[in-house]
């Protein structure tokens, strides 16, 4: 039996990890799904040392806080679909239709699952995942209650379609916007905040 080494090696900044399993000759072959060999300090009760207090985690469900907008959503993809099956006679295009408006909106529709470890900062909505690491975090954009965790030195017309965006949860939660504000400065001091 051959011994292997195993590293941790991304395949997808938003999915996950994967290990690459190394022979001792260091040619690879192949990836499997077994975790990290590398033992990992636990604390009293078991867990990962640091995960408790490193990582914060929350949730935010834009339409639940907004129903008046979610039923309007909810209503031009009822006609979108409407129109689709009137113009082409088809209950597959009405559906296509409905789906498009649906799928357009799904980060104002889905939950948003937030996480902040000491490595990154990450949102999941539905199939959608995005993910920055604090090393590159380089700007910090306030807007109202949302915070964006920018790559991009310097503002550009990109800022809209690159990064992380933050929501708080409510006010009296742990993950309001001065907390995360505070966080951010810890964990990506070099990044400049908007004031």
């Amino acid at each position: 039996m051959e011994l292997t080494r195993r590293r941790t090696v991304p395949y997808n900044r938003g999915y996950g990890f994967s290990t690459l399993a190394e022979p001792n000759d260091g040619s690879a072959r192949g990836i499997s799904d077994a975790m990290p060999t590398k033992p990992q300090d636990r604390d009293a009760e078991g867990r990962p040392s640091g995960s408790v207090s490193e990582s914060l985690g929350w949730r935010v469900h834009l339409a639940r806080s907004e129903p008046v907008r979610a039923t309007v959503v909810v209503a031009f993809a009822a006609v979108a679909g409407l129109m689709g099956m009137s113009l082409f006679h088809s209950p597959v295009s009405g559906a296509v239709g409905a789906a498009v408006v649906l799928l357009s909106c799904s980060e104002f529709l889905l939950p948003i699952s937030y996480r902040l470890t000491d490595e990154k900062a990450s949102a999941r909505y539905g199939l959608t995942a995005v993910e920055i690491r604090w090393s590159d975090v380089k700007r910090v954009l306030r807007d109202g209650l949302t915070l964006r965790l920018s790559p991009l030195a310097r503002a550009s017309r990109l800022d809209s379609f690159r990064g992380v965006v933050l929501r708080p949860g409510p006010d009296d939660s742990r993950c309001s916007q001065e907390r995360l504000v505070a966080l951010i400065r810890e964990r990506a001091p070099g990044a400049m905040i908007d004031e």
